[in-house]
């Protein structure tokens, strides 16, 4: 059912939430890829306890080689940024995979779901050996097992990647290094941001550094890193509605309103706004009507899609987006239908937020000056209308409106009396005189009306009109004289 969230207008339906899509182009926010601090070290080990891992018990052995596929392979244990290593024997997994995260500058929930996309280990309780030993998937290529991890400071002379310690450490390093490159604009490979290039036989726009990262680690689609990191660490973008600053219940055509929306951030990104990302969040206006409400201000950007106020919306922060709306010239009930969206990168949720008025044109006759009832053919009068402004919308005359409120003119017998004067707009179409006529007051129409020059009875019949928009309602106003 349709909900009423505030009165005013402010409209929500709540149905099921739609699950994000994942992104080619854009994986995950450069800023979730590198937020260092999203879990602690005894938030990592719940983690790996509440998921039964095996490597929830499991500590760094002491160097040692181990044999793979009838080959020997050295498990190194200097860990850290080059020239900086230590040893890491007898850490706990949460311990490295903190520090790791701690020295590159990576977020360690992306090292968990890299962890489980490689090797299942993270829900893993009895896994076999090769498992750990080649944890990550670094350095084991779809071409061979390449020996990339050697330093002079690592005490791992024979450059081996295996082991548990020289998997998380180099995959973390390599990650953010690869994340840096590519947001240099480093074109020493084909994974920088902006690039564009091919995998699994689809065309990728590289979005960010985040993403170019990920495909030169996997080049593939990275559909199993998307779905286990939004199912483990929640939606990167989503919302709630918290309140609303909502336009009045009825508008008059053309007339602005300021109004506001406050959201929740609740997902695991941050939202920026226009001036300070290429992907800012903005609201989606949803439906045609909706972009008739556009002020053609700067709280919009173009017909669909509003700025965000805030600068920067950390999660669990409110983002404010305030904006004006100017209301359609149509009568009737107008709906401003709308959504969050990280431009260029995600849509979220629809969760059917409206703002919602009415615009409305109507009168009552109050009174007229009539012209007399006998004429001689060619012979002026001046006569008067007054009319009570019953709806929602303002009136305005020739020199204050490109939609001006008229009387038109609505039989041939009528255009007859056209005087040839500024009263008129040509022969079908009467000026008002007064200049604004707000709701409530009262509009004149005070025109010149000149006889035909055939004997009999003459009628000018007429009703109101907001030139280029709305006639109004035929009540049957005329003025009738006879010409002897």
């Amino acid at each position: 059912a349709l909900l009423a969230l505030f009165m005013g207008g402010l409209f929500f339906f709540q149905g099921k939430p739609a699950e994000a899509a994942l992104n080619n182009s854009y994986i995950i926010p450069d800023s979730t890829f590198s937020n260092a601090g999203s879990m602690s070290e005894a938030q990592i080990q719940s983690f790996l306890v509440s998921h039964g891992s095996y490597l929830a018990n499991y500590t760094i052995p002491a160097g040692h080689s181990e044999t793979y596929n009838g080959t020997s392979y050295y498990e190194g244990t200097w860990v850290g940024p080059i020239g900086s290593e230590v040893d890491a024997t007898n850490w706990s997994t949460a311990h490295l995979i903190y520090m790791d995260a701690q020295w590159y500058g990576i977020n360690p929930q992306v090292l968990l779901t890299t962890l489980q996309k490689e090797s299942s280990l993270v829900t893993n309780g009895s896994p076999w050996y090769g498992y750990v030993m080649w944890a990550m998937g670094y350095a084991y290529t779809e071409s061979g097992i390449n020996a990339a991890c050697g330093t002079s400071t690592n005490h791992n002379p024979s450059g081996s990647c295996a082991g548990f310690a020289m998997q998380m450490d180099w995959a973390a390093g390599g990650l953010a290094y690869w994340q840096g490159l590519a947001n240099a604009q480093n074109k020493s490979t084909q994974y920088w941001t902006g690039n564009t290039i091919t995998i699994d036989g689809i065309s990728v726009y590289l979005g960010n550094g985040a993403t170019a990262a990920l495909y030169r680690y996997t080049p593939h689609i990275q559909t199993n890193f998307y779905n286990i990191f939004t199912l483990w660490f929640g939606d990167q973008y989503d919302y709630q509605l918290v309140s609303a600053v909502n336009p009045p219940p009825t508008m008059s055509g053309g007339s602005t309103t300021f109004v506001q929306v406050h959201l929740l951030n609740t997902g695991s990104s941050t939202w920026y706004n226009e001036a300070n990302s290429v992907h800012p969040m903005r609201l989606a206006v949803l439906n045609a009507d909706g972009e008739n409400f556009w002020p053609n201000n700067d709280t919009w950007v173009g017909n669909t899609r509003i700025a965000m106020t805030s600068a920067v919306v950390e999660p669990g922060q409110i983002g404010t987006f305030g904006f004006t709306m100017k209301a359609p010239l149509v009568s009737g009930l107008h709906v401003l239908h709308f959504m969050p969206v990280v431009e260029g990168v995600q849509a979220l949720r629809d969760i059917g937020m409206q703002f919602t008025t009415t615009v409305s044109y109507d009168y009552q006759l109050v009174s007229a000056v009539n012209p007399p009832p006998t004429m001689s053919g060619g012979s002026t009068t001046f006569v008067q209308v007054h009319l009570l402004n019953t709806g929602s919308s303002t009136w305005y005359n020739e020199a204050n409106s490109v939609h001006p409120m008229r009387l038109a003119v609505l039989n041939a017998d009528g255009e007859n009396f056209w005087p040839n004067n500024d009263t008129w707009v040509g022969n079908t179409r009467i000026a008002m005189t007064s200049a604004v006529v707000e709701p409530g007051q009262i509009g004149t129409f005070g025109f010149t009306m000149k006889a035909p020059l055939v004997s009999g009875l003459h009628v000018l019949h007429f009703m109101p009109v907001v030139e280029g928009v709305q006639a109004l309602r035929d009540i049957g106003m005329q003025f009738t004289t006879t010409v002897p």
